[in-house]
């Protein structure tokens, strides 16, 4: 889709212009990686007879921490995530007795890999606990629809990405010039996941992916003025 395209075209260009002004700040900069897991799940519209369940996946990637204050830090985390949701559709069908129905429950799992880009501002609560929010853009690069041993290729129905607002808090815990830390926060999408229609013409119903994340993660002190 054309606009989400634009939005993480300038989505970028800002990182892009953001980093150049904290580099030029000569401030001392952590720089990391991370790893953890994280539960997501689709929202949206639904028929009644359909539900959205959790799937439990994980994530890793580099981590930037620039800081703009004494207690407030401008934290690049791109990354691949991988995750989805399941769907669960509860269908009614005569039984070998005519006269009662039993209701039959078919489960896909959709498994989703993304390049993820958050940019998220840390505000300082106290010596080591911070609050984080910010926005990501989850860049999709598959999405398979999984029932029993079959797989299907679930892409052409959703779009390239989205962008989630990010609620969170952390731990951090300073180790001479490194700083271990966990991190635990919210992603909400704020916009559709789901294309307006199938490749078929045929209405798809508006979906998002909302997801909690819990990061592990080190980083290391580097360049500028302590």
């Amino acid at each position: 889709m054309p606009a989400q395209t634009q939005l993480l075209r300038n989505f970028f260009f800002t990182l892009f212009c953001l980093s150049l002004f904290s580099f030029s700040a000569q401030s001392q900069i952590g720089l990391g990686v991370y790893g953890g897991i994280e539960s997501s799940k689709f929202s949206g519209e639904t028929p009644d007879n359909v539900s959205f369940g959790s799937k439990t996946g994980f994530n890793l990637g580099i981590r930037f921490d620039l800081p703009l204050t004494e207690d407030v830090v401008l934290s690049f985390q791109p990354g691949y995530s991988q995750n989805g949701s399941s769907v669960t559709e509860k269908v009614e069908v005569e039984s070998s007795y005519s006269w009662f129905t039993q209701t039959v429950k078919n489960t896909i799992e959709i498994d989703n890999q993304f390049i993820s880009l958050p940019i998220l501002v840390n505000i300082k609560m106290s010596r080591l606990f911070y609050a984080t929010s910010g926005l990501a853009v989850d860049y999709l690069l598959s999405s398979e629809a999984i029932q029993e041993n079959d797989s299907e290729d679930f892409k052409p129905f959703l779009v390239d990405g989205q962008i989630s607002a990010v609620f969170g808090f952390g731990v951090n815990i300073p180790i001479k010039t490194t700083k271990l830390g966990i991190q635990l926060d919210y992603w909400q999408g704020l916009t559709r996941l789901s294309k307006e229609t199938a490749e078929d013409g045929t209405e798809l119903p508006r979906v998002r992916l909302s997801k909690y994340r819990l990061v592990l993660y080190w980083t290391l002190s580097v360049g500028g003025k302590e």
